[in-house]
């Protein structure tokens, strides 16, 4: 994958709502990093990511090209793209969609009403 033509090795991952880049944006052509308006988590919360700005990449696959946001953080973790841009690029297919249904009203419409008229006990 290339990020503003240069080559660089950048993991995906379908989890992140957010592209992370690490000190890898010195290497690909470093320009003023916009100020942070979003502070992402790690997966599985805790302490947010130390982000010290955001900036646009230009990412071209073999087959797709487009400019995304990024968002730098310290140290060497590694850079990754997450679900949404990784669709846009190409670089993630759903093989099997998962559709769940959501169960009839109709069916359950007596047990809720019981339910609202036995609330207050269980409050």
């Amino acid at each position: 994958m290339k990020g503003n033509a240069i080559t660089c090795r950048i993991m995906i991952d379908t989890g992140a709502t957010v592209n992370i880049l690490d000190k890898t944006h010195q290497n690909i052509g470093s320009q003023k990093l916009n100020k942070n308006d979003t502070i992402p988590l790690p997966y599985g919360g805790g302490q947010s990511l130390d982000v010290t700005g955001a900036r646009e990449l230009q990412v071209e696959t073999k087959d797709m090209y487009g400019v995304h946001k990024f968002y730098v953080v310290k140290g060497g973790h590694g850079a990754l793209i997450g679900y949404h841009t990784a669709s846009l690029l190409g670089l993630d297919k759903i093989i099997q969609p998962i559709n769940i249904q959501a169960p009839k009203t109709e069916r359950y419409r007596s047990c809720l009403r019981h339910l609202t008229e036995y609330w207050p006990y269980f409050a």
